[in-house]
């Protein structure tokens, strides 16, 4: 993969007559370097082709689903249409082109049932954040409340967010500020709603943002500590007088950090890294019950860096949706998840050329 360079002085001398010397024109001239021939593995998976039913080296697959089991580094790749390759916390770095016209994604898991989404384990990049557990049956006196949705490290991302309890709202993630930006905070419902979860840091200042090897490496300017993606959502509450098969919604976990490098980018694929959906509480059929949903993760942190961008594919680092809060007989205090926050995109165009 290369990236052009051109010198802001232009030499107005004419060339000299010594070929080896470095001529006014040679400075002038547009000034090539290769981003990844000289780095570590660079190209030596050769080309390779996600077609949805073959073997895909340091990948394993289920269906059309391919899952990173390390980096790739291709000299070329091609993801079809219906395929989807879950990067898993590892980089994708190609050294031509990508043509993506399926799914690259680091997304958070969303909830399912009273069980917060599932957090990646690390592998090149630091793990992904779960969501927090939704609330059951209670006995005792009062309300209870689902558990908090796991938070990033402080002071590196936003703030989970908080478990949902009857009659008092669930927290957002916090907005924190830190070396590499600030969180966003996940929105916030009223009665058992459970909080969304803190999206992924954004840009810091200029003074200390991190160079692309940096990004790259997926630490910060400090190089203390890995980058993370975005908080898990909160699990909602249920009321004192739920009964057996009534349990709030969970949070969905946070979506991871991605990176992927090519010199072109090719196709009307997508690459994601979003956070996991909250899910809905569920109701007895029969009595007087009520539960929150379960708040979204929050979306987590895209690196994305190429020649062109051709096809164009599209990115998102969106926060997952609350879950739905329900109720039946009389109860009113009862609502839906808070949103996770919008995670953050860092892309770059080695040529500038707008795409």
């Amino acid at each position: 993969m290369s990236g052009g360079v051109k010198h802001k002085f232009t030499a107005p001398n004419p060339d000299g007559s010594d070929p080896n010397k470095v001529r006014s024109s040679n400075w002038n001239d547009d000034h090539v370097i290769d981003l990844l021939s000289g780095s570590a593995g660079a190209g030596i998976d050769g080309p390779l082709h996600f077609d949805g039913s073959s073997a895909v080296t340091g990948c394993t697959r289920s269906g059309t689903v391919y899952t990173l089991t390390r980096c790739l580094f291709p000299s070329a790749a091609i993801v079809d249409v219906g395929v989807t390759v879950d990067c898993a916390n590892s980089r994708i770095l190609v050294a031509g082109k990508l043509t993506n016209n399926g799914h690259i994604h680091n997304d958070g898991a969303n909830a399912a049932g009273a069980v917060g989404g599932a957090l990646k384990a690390a592998q090149f990049f630091a793990a992904t954040f779960a969501g927090g557990a939704g609330a059951g049956p209670s006995t005792g006196t009062g309300t209870s409340g689902g558990s908090t949705g796991h938070v990033p490290p402080a002071p590196y991302s936003g703030g989970s967010g908080s478990g949902g309890s009857g009659g008092v709202q669930g927290s957002s993630g916090t907005a924190s500020p830190t070396r590499f930006g600030v969180g966003g905070g996940g929105g916030t419902q009223n009665a058992l709603g459970g909080g969304g979860g803190g999206g992924g840091v954004t840009a810091e200042a200029a003074s200390t943002m991190p160079l692309l090897e940096d990004l790259l490496a997926g630490r910060t300017a400090s190089r203390a500590t890995q980058l993370t993606g975005g908080a898990g959502g909160g699990g909602g509450g249920a009321l004192l007088s739920t009964g057996p098969g009534c349990t709030a919604g969970a949070g969905g976990a946070g979506g991871g950090v991605i990176a992927v490098v090519c010199g072109q980018l090719d196709g009307t694929g997508t690459i994601t890294c979003k956070g996991g959906n909250g899910s809905d509480a569920v109701i007895a059929a029969s009595g007087a019950s009520g539960a929150g949903g379960g708040g979204g993760g929050g979306g987590g942190l895209l690196i994305v860096v190429y020649g062109s961008n051709i096809g164009p594919n599209t990115f998102s680092v969106a926060g997952g949706t609350g879950g739905v809060g329900k109720t039946i007989g009389g109860f009113t205090l009862v609502d839906g998840g808070g949103a996770g926050a919008t995670g953050q995109i860092v892309r770059i165009n080695l040529n500038n050329d707008g795409t």
